[in-house]
């Protein structure tokens, strides 16, 4: 029951090698060819099977699909996994013996693990991995949630929906055409895409600002700016694998990306901070510019009131803060800090048709305090 170089415990928080856009073991092995590294990273998809995530239906041999089972889930009360249209209860069977496992799945830290390894190798084993990974982030979830059948993933946390999305997006992409649940995963993608317009990109009523605020997202006034970042990355990635109906949705959310680094009422140095307050706490009322956004962010985090009323990027900001002149909150050091899961995002914002979009990677990029990606580089994306 071993997991290679992953963590056992999907839910562990703190930044780590196996979370982002893919493990930074892969990554290696894509810039490095090292045959090292090529077998973690296939010896770690294989490992990857040990996780208690795996449901094949016995009628097909394959993995089970929503499209049959509308109302299975592994969440909820008994009630939930009934049939309202058969009356029949559509849970999964009890497990027979002690199926106790020291492994923790988990779709708000869930890596990557076999769409390289497929790519690379067409094993048949990484394509039914991924296929299994795509199912569980769908069927995870109450199916009143999910809307049964189709399989939406709006009402998990910002990185949950971002790995998720990247995971059946991968999925509909690769599976073969020939393979009967080729279709299958390409119209989950397509609901789920078709959610995320109808709320956002065709609302007249949506932010203006380009985060989501569905599901598990807001917390007493407060986002998570950087897992908004991988749901943003995530949605740039459906659109490369093919996906052109979710490009409304990718330029919409670069909005977020760009204006942290270049709305005149946000400085740039914060636009890595860990929480952004975007409404008052008690009446819920959203802020309405990104200056106040930006004072209550400040006040609410408890950082110095100098750096309120000091030039942006400046020595006297970068003194009130504790950082070099120039150098980003959220340890810019780091591989996996805050400035680096924002990286991604910004590369997609930067393949986008969103205005200023040039302009905000390049004054991400001049920023004075980089990471050094030599061995982590999962998030060293840029724009193609």
């Amino acid at each position: 029951m071993a997991v290679g170089l992953a963590d056992p415990s999907m839910p562990d928080t703190g930044g780590r090698a196996d979370i982002g856009p893919m493990p930074a073991w892969a990554a290696v092995y894509l810039l490095s060819q090292d045959p090292r590294a090529k077998r973690v990273t296939l010896g770690t998809a294989d490992a990857a099977g040990t996780w208690q995530i795996h449901y094949r239906d016995k009628k097909t041999g394959r993995p089970v699909s929503l499209a049959d089972y509308p109302y299975m889930t592994i969440l909820g009360n008994p009630g939930d996994a009934v049939n309202q249209s058969t009356g029949k209860s559509e849970a999964f069977p009890d497990c027979a013996g002690d199926c106790s496992s020291p492994n923790q799945p988990d779709s708000a830290h869930q890596p990557s693990f076999a769409y390289l390894p497929y790519l690379l190798t067409g094993d048949r084993f990484y394509l039914e991995e991924l296929q299994f990974w795509a199912s569980y982030d769908m069927f995870q979830s109450n199916p009143y949630y999910r809307d049964f059948e189709k399989g939406l993933v709006h009402s998990d946390q910002a990185r949950g929906q971002g790995w998720s999305m990247r995971t059946i997006g991968e999925t509909a992409y690769i599976t073969p055409d020939s393979d009967p649940m080729k279709g299958y995963f390409v119209e989950r993608v397509g609901y789920n895409i078709d959610w995320y317009n109808a709320q956002y990109t065709k609302s007249a009523s949506a932010n203006p600002f380009g985060f989501i605020t569905n599901g598990s997202t807001v917390s007493d006034g407060k986002i998570a700016p950087w897992m908004d970042d991988f749901f943003t990355w995530s949605i740039g990635h459906v659109v490369d694998l093919g996906f052109d109906e979710a490009a409304p949705l990718r330029d919409w959310k670069a909005k977020f990306q760009i204006a942290r680094m270049m709305d005149p009422g946000f400085c740039w140095i914060l636009g890595s901070v860990y929480h952004l307050s975007i409404q008052d706490p008690t009446t819920e009322a959203a802020y309405s510019s990104y200056s106040e956004i930006y004072a209550h962010t400040l006040e609410d985090s408890g950082y110095d009131p100098a750096v309120l009323s000091a030039p942006c990027g400046g020595p006297e900001m970068a003194a009130a803060l504790g950082l070099q002149e120039g150098e980003m909150v959220g340890y810019s050091t780091s591989a996996e800090g805050y400035p680096s899961n924002m990286q991604p995002a910004l590369a997609v914002a930067a393949g986008s048709n969103a205005p200023m979009a040039k302009e905000a990677w390049d004054r991400f990029m001049a920023r004075s305090v980089k990471p050094d990606y030599s061995s982590e580089p999962q998030f060293a994306v840029v724009p193609r």
